[in-house]
């Protein structure tokens, strides 16, 4: 069966609280626009009930988030976070002890990559 797809499809949405769906049918020269708005069923299923079940399709909970709406932070987020500030205290105390000429302390603080 040809529907006129021949190319990618593109899924966005541009605006956190409408689902858009669209794509150029090739077969008839036009543009598809599905658009999903507060309120409808799609909507709802997709975005209403996010903070009491994050599961989406075969991803695991919550796999789809960094930050949700309100903004809550995800368990995801918070371990980005604690690695960043992880790797920036590496790096001050790397640079301390070079400043500081200890040599056998900042020789033990291998940043990733680094020898």
């Amino acid at each position: 069966m040809s529907c006129g797809i021949t190319g990618r499809i593109n899924c966005y949405s541009l605006i956190p609280w409408i689902i858009e769906f669209s794509y150029y049918d090739e077969a008839s020269g036009i543009g598809q626009m599905f658009t999903h708005s507060v309120g409808t069923e799609e909507y709802n299923v997709f975005w209403g009930t996010m903070l009491k079940d994050s599961r989406f399709t075969a991803w695991p909970a919550g796999d789809t988030y960094q930050v949700y709406p309100g903004p809550l932070p995800s368990i995801r987020f918070e371990k980005l976070n604690e690695g960043i500030q992880d790797f920036e205290k590496i790096r001050l105390l790397r640079e301390e002890y070079k400043a500081k000429r200890k040599s056998e302390n900042w020789k033990g603080l291998k940043l990733h990559g680094q020898i």
